[in-house]
């Protein structure tokens, strides 16, 4: 009887019962036996390690085998070691988790508590930097800028799953990714490897605004005329300042827009990420003065796209360059 009673509850099954509770969506009955533990400077957020969170998962962990070998030699204020097996979109996860042997009650039967959980340190990158948050589920995850390009990295823990990540609602920029989360993705972190990345792409609505903003800054750039802010003006018209009087014929047509890789400057100096660019020539024409006959000239128009932290607000401003 004492064998039997030491076998149902021995560290195996404490083990097993853990990872079966993740495998159901129960994040709430994996907590109870062991509270997540914070790992390689991520944080803890409860609302992302809820029943909520977990259930809303796309897929959860398929629990292949749990294995702990030294059960019997371990004494009264040790540690075994559960060797947990479990698959995630077809791969193979091999965890280790540490399970305490506590004092015996009466004696003979023996008592475990799980020291480790499940639960893994997440990192998720995405292409516009000036927003810190996006949407796994119903709730708010912080996201990062690229690490390769220096920007803080923002880690927080997950139980293992396949998560709907999603950006900000905003109606300039989409980002969608289902994230897979488990201990091979994360376990080799560090300053330039995410766990996944989730990259916003322009909508229609921000396609028609850049070149809208863009057709409008270049008009007045060429109303200006040597008053114009050269830095803020399609490089070909602020050569020179002794032209008369500038006049747009034909727009460049604008077919890029989209990230560009950008070096984080903690000085608040960081250069957009967000980039637009022209393919093909416009032309405006002058109409001279002095030594300066009238004629005409092709321009491109490059520019950035910043927006508020919120997704709601771009300022779209053409450059010299």
């Amino acid at each position: 009887a004492v064998g039997q009673q030491n076998a149902a509850s021995g560290p195996d099954v404490l083990a097993r019962t853990d990872a079966d509770h993740l495998a159901a969506g129960r994040a709430s009955a994996a907590a109870a036996i062991v509270a997540p533990v914070a790992t390689s400077g991520a944080t803890i957020d409860p609302a992302l390690l809820s029943d909520t969170v977990l259930r809303e998962a796309v897929e959860h962990i398929t629990v292949n085998e749990v294995v702990v070998d030294d059960a019997d030699e371990t004494k009264v204020g040790e540690n075994a070691s559960a060797r947990i097996a479990y698959t995630l979109r077809g791969q193979l996860n091999h965890v280790q988790l540490r399970v305490n042997r506590l004092p015996n009650t009466w004696g003979v039967l023996r008592h475990w508590q799980l020291a480790e959980d499940l639960a893994v340190p997440v990192i998720i990158e995405t292409n516009v930097d000036t927003i810190a948050s996006g949407r796994l589920g119903a709730a708010t995850i912080p996201v990062s800028g690229p690490g390769l390009q220096g920007f803080p990295q923002h880690r927080f823990m997950l139980y293992p799953g396949v998560y709907h990540v999603t950006g900000i609602d905003s109606p300039w920029i989409r980002a969608v990714r289902d994230v897979a989360v488990d201990d091979n993705r994360t376990r080799y972190l560090s300053e330039t490897s995410p766990t996944a990345q989730v990259w916003y792409e322009p909508t229609a609505a921000l396609w028609d605004r850049v070149r809208s903003d863009a057709d409008r800054q270049a008009r007045a750039c060429a109303a200006a005329g040597a008053d114009m802010v050269v830095k803020r003006c399609p490089m070909a018209m602020a050569q020179r300042n002794d032209r008369g009087t500038l006049r747009v014929v034909t727009m460049p047509t604008i077919t890029s827009l989209g990230a560009v890789q950008t070096e984080y400057r903690a000085d608040g100096t960081t250069a957009p990420m967000w980039q637009f660019q022209s393919a093909t020539n416009g032309e405006f024409t002058y109409t001279g003065g002095g030594k300066v006959e009238a004629g005409h000239e092709p321009f491109v128009t490059n520019g950035s796209v910043r927006f508020t932290p919120d997704g709601q607000q771009v300022t779209v401003q053409l450059a010299s360059r």
